[in-house]
């Protein structure tokens, strides 16, 4: 079992800069975009896992339903919904929409996709243990039930892990998504996970983009991803290391926004060992840890101390200040539990290195 503690946390700001058209080199060709974006596939694009929100990111794959700014459902493939009982949905799918293969999507091909992606071994979050049967009421509306009630079912059809692709997609495990999507781009290559190519799709329901096809490199590294924009080998970055600000604000070519995102840094802890079992230890790691010194150091000021998941970003968010740290008071609930000096706490950390300050938040957690 594993839970989540707000230790050295906190709610940051997303760093993005993007080149001005005359900046990168002039091989490159009008109406072409590269990108560096630090998530990179993990399961060969499918459909059923976190991939998939990289193919709703890059404009390949689409869901039924989308989820507002404001948290409410709008439509994408179905433009209308009713609850016909308790645990009954229906989805009147979007007219004249066809996937990037040529085939049309109907009532048949979303049932494919949600009986997919409902049924694999481990269901995505939005969907696991919903209870969720999908049938065709003719060409155009799906009818959806659920085990139990359910008053949010269309926010999670708007997951993009339920995504619809074309039927051709599901003949092979995991769905190919590549031109079996619905989006405004054709996923036209993907190189062991390091650049996706895509190209428009000239027939997109929602009129053709202006773009004719985007270079998605995946950099793990931030710093890399700050050189590759400076050597003008892309057009935008995301998600930037703080320490690249000023070098990217010299810049006359580039242009640096920074947003409040709705995330958090956050430590995962595992009951299954007994120490983080007891309440005074995961206590006295919170209040160990001196969140803003993490905000001022390591993130350089992008960002603030977080007391919730969810921060100041989302209207839900807490705005709460949270407890000053006492290393004493740490040291106390840690010597109730049974730990000191002879007898230390030990722990394993483990961070991933695509983030600009994950690690460097968990090597300060570590030293304290």
């Amino acid at each position: 079992m594993r839970r989540r503690i707000l230790v050295a946390c906190a709610c940051v700001s997303a760093l993005v800069a993007t080149a001005c058209l005359s900046s990168r080199s002039s091989s490159s060709e009008p109406g072409t975009l590269a990108i560096a974006t630090s998530f990179q596939p993990r399961t060969g694009l499918a459909i059923d896992t976190d991939d998939a929100f990289l193919l709703s990111k890059i404009g390949v794959a689409e869901p039924s339903v989308r989820a507002g700014i404001d948290g409410i459902p709008t439509a994408a493939l179905a433009t209308e919904w009713s609850r016909v009982d308790n645990t009954t949905w229906e989805f009147r799918l979007r007219p004249g929409v066809t996937f990037q293969d040529g085939s049309p999507l109907d009532a048949a091909a979303v049932v494919t996709a949600l009986d997919y992606v409902t049924s694999v071994v481990s269901p995505p979050r939005a969907v696991e243990g919903v209870g969720i049967v999908a049938t065709a009421q003719g060409d155009d509306t799906v009818r959806v039930t659920t085990r139990e009630p359910d008053p949010i079912l269309p926010l999670r059809l708007s997951s993009p892990n339920a995504a619809i692709l074309s039927p051709a997609a599901y003949t092979s495990t995991p769905p190919n998504p590549m031109g079996t999507g619905t989006g405004p781009f054709v996923l036209t290559g993907n190189v062991s996970g390091t650049r996706a190519q895509l190209t428009a799709n000239d027939s997109y329901w929602d009129s053709r983009p202006a773009l004719n096809s985007v270079t998605v490199e995946f950099i793990s590294d931030a710093s890399s991803r700050s050189s590759a924009l400076l050597a003008g080998d892309v057009d935008i970055a995301e998600n930037l290391p703080p320490s690249s600000m000023n070098d990217l604000e010299a810049r006359d070519d580039l242009n640096v926004f920074s947003y409040a995102a709705p995330r958090t840094i956050s430590m995962f802890t595992n009951f299954n060992n007994p120490a983080l079992a007891d309440p005074r230890v995961r206590e006295a790691l919170e209040r160990a840890v001196d969140k803003q010194m993490i905000v001022d150091s390591i993130l350089e000021g992008a960002g603030e101390p977080a007391t919730e998941v969810f921060g100041p970003a989302v209207a839900w968010g807490s705005n709460e200040t949270p407890e000053a740290p006492s290393p004493d008071y740490a040291k106390a609930l840690l010597s109730e539990a049974g730990f000191t000096e002879s007898n230390p706490l030990e722990l394993r950390l483990w961070t991933y290195g695509n983030g600009p300050s994950s690690p460097m938040s968990l090597l300060r957690y570590k030293t304290n």
